[in-house]
């Protein structure tokens, strides 16, 4: 019988849990086979600490382009582009890929690594609000235990899932009763979903802290957290943050916010193949009905909305650029920005915002994935050209963000709301709800049956349906600004006495 090589999982795993001297050569020399040379001379080059790790051999380089000709032929290679401030864009490219482009004849250039904001970590006894260092995984995992010991009356704290290389991905549900389902809108905040990006993770933080010791003393935020559901995962790529030195890509090598299903390359809504980190946040995503999102990044100053893929890249303002509900995003990205200098004044985007075709093109992102498949309203927020500001400066974007960060999550109450039922016996039932004219639908929260869908000030037509029970079209719902308006719904049972809820 011919004796087969073990697959790189399984190499992997005798090479790292210390089987036999000569089964642990030849797993090594398994897996270098198939990491391939590129990323074993990377790894030896960078003297890193224990077992071989493969994180991608890519690194940032600048771009200079002569015209935005050259920005699709870029997103036609399929390059990972990142911060276009044009014309120059950062494209993060291996060693190889550098050398072809520079065949090619494109100005490129490799960026200087930013220098590493010291110390990471917070020192022994000097924690304070808003954070003046960069803590490590340990430390964000340690404080969010300590919120939910000492606020467990505003919150609760879980692991959706790990990641490639078994680091928890920590989330905090902040709200009044977190013990239970309410007719409130769910909302999330996501951070760091590239390892090198790192401020935002900073950012929920204080914002986890200012949600929870500001309950008592702030009208504004107890209003807020007794009538939303905040969920915040503050580090959505731990390997990449904890590796030295930080890197954009998961433990696998992987760019997280281009491993999303997607509607152009990728359509098959589905976590089989994908990255732990990106399945866990479709699952957690799944499991929850939310109807507003933001994931926070750096590299740029902009609050960018869906879509971000289109199969019309090449057709300047295509009309498939655009979501049906561009007036509500292009209001909630504006909730943000008017709030924050930095970006509103960052000289690029006009009133520090962007329709995502209209800046560059990305495939499988998270934005537009939320969108597309959850009809969750989610933005992308840049919060800095510095991927990792100095610590010195992290308390001024704090402040630059509260303002936002509020007036963001307040967009979770406009529109139209409500609660529906089955009309024999009043309990709540799984239901959908879409606007005429806006394609999509929005869903109920099977607990206690509450919908919420974000719209503009206008007069609308609601279609409702669930299974097993009648249709319903409710016409003329008028939409104020403030206050969502209240549509409840009995639905009436398809087979009299066939009550299934």
């Amino acid at each position: 019988m011919q004796r087969e090589w073990p697959n790189i999982d399984s190499a992997w795993l005798m090479v790292r849990k210390g089987f036999s001297f000569a089964a642990r050569v030849a797993s090594w020399l398994v897996v270098l086979n198939c990491l391939g040379s590129t990323v074993y001379a990377q790894i030896a080059s960078t003297d890193l600490p224990g077992p071989l790790i493969p994180f991608s051999n890519r690194k940032a380089a600048e771009i200079v382009l002569k015209g935005r000709d050259q920005l699709r032929v870029l997103v036609e290679k399929d390059l990972i582009l990142d911060g276009l401030n044009f014309p120059r864009v950062c494209a993060w490219v291996s060693p190889e890929e550098y050398k072809q482009l520079e065949v090619e004849g494109w100005s490129i250039s490799w960026l200087p690594p930013e220098a590493e904001p010291a110390p990471i970590g917070i020192p022994k006894g000097s924690l304070a609000f808003p954070l003046e260092a960069y803590p490590t995984y340990d430390q964000i995992g340690a404080l969010l235990e300590e919120y939910a010991l000492n606020y467990s009356s505003l919150c609760r704290v879980e692991s959706i899932g790990s990641s490639a290389e078994g680091r928890n991905l920590w989330v905090i549900r902040i709200t009044d009763h977190p013990e239970i389902e309410e007719d409130e809108p769910e909302c999330k905040l996501i951070s760091t979903i590239h390892g090198n990006e790192t401020l935002g993770t900073v950012v929920m933080l204080d914002l986890v802290h200012e949600l929870l010791t500001e309950y008592e003393n702030d009208l504004r935020i107890r209003h807020l957290v007794d009538e939303t559901e905040i969920w915040i995962l503050p580090l959505m790529n731990p390997d990449g943050y904890s590796h030295t030195p930080r890197t954009r890509f998961n433990y696998n090598g992987y760019d997280l916010n281009r491993n999303f299903p997607d509607r152009v390359e990728d359509p098959a809504n589905t976590t089989a193949g994908r990255q732990p980190e990106t399945s866990a946040v479709m699952e957690f995503t799944r499991d929850h009905s939310f109807v507003l999102s933001a994931n926070f990044h750096t590299g740029s100053q902009v609050v960018n909305y869906p879509y971000d893929s289109s199969a019309y890249w090449n057709t300047w303002k295509h009309p498939d650029w655009y979501t049906p509900d561009q007036d509500v995003f292009v209001q909630n990205s504006l909730a943000y920005s008017t709030h924050n200098p930095l970006l509103y004044s960052s000289g690029q985007f006009p009133q520090g915002i962007s329709n995502g075709l209209e800046w560059y093109q990305i495939n499988g992102g998270m934005q537009d994935w939320n969108y597309v498949w959850n009809r969750c309203m989610e933005v992308t927020i840049e919060l800095s050209n510095l991927f990792s500001p100095p610590a010195s400066q992290l308390v001024s974007h704090w402040e630059a963000n509260r303002e936002s960060l509020l007036s963001y999550l307040e967009q979770s109450r406009i529109g139209i709301r409500g609660i529906i039922r089955n009309s024999q016996n009043g309990k709540p039932i799984p239901a959908s709800v879409e606007v005429s004219g806006r394609e999509g639908l929005v869903h109920t929260d099977p607990q206690v049956g509450d919908y919420h869908r974000l719209l503009l000030p206008g007069t609308y037509t609601l279609q409702i349906q669930a299974q097993g029970f009648y249709p319903l079209t409710v016409h003329g719902v008028a939409v104020q600004s403030g206050t969502a308006s209240r549509v409840d719904v009995d639905l009436d049972p398809a087979y009299s006495g066939w009550l299934i809820y």
